[in-house]
């Protein structure tokens, strides 16, 4: 499983933030374990009522709000760190600022 951290610098989200790098995990040995938010499935925790487009191009268009809120979340939060997983996951670990 692949684990990305994503960033906006085209100043399109109010939250700024700088990506961190990319990660491949071992399923049993998670980075981030919570998911905290969810635009993917309905069965999947903290399912917000919005999935992201399964069309490439949608979901390219999508991603950016997607993301922002995401970047919202976490300073809300002040967490130190988000990631996005499986394209449409906000995951945290609870490292407070």
């Amino acid at each position: 499983m692949l684990f990305i951290t994503f960033s906006l610098e085209d100043g399109s989200c109010e939250i700024n933030f700088t990506p961190v790098g990319c990660y491949k995990e071992d399923g049993s040995d998670l980075a981030m374990q919570e998911i905290f938010h969810n635009e993917v499935s309905p069965e999947l925790p903290n399912f917000d009522g919005n999935v992201l487009p399964d069309s490439s191009d949608d979901y390219i268009a999508a991603f950016p709000d997607f993301l922002c809120k995401c970047a919202r979340k976490a300073a809300e939060n002040e967490w130190g760190y988000f990631g996005v997983r499986e394209l449409g996951e906000l995951q945290i670990k609870q490292i407070r600022l």
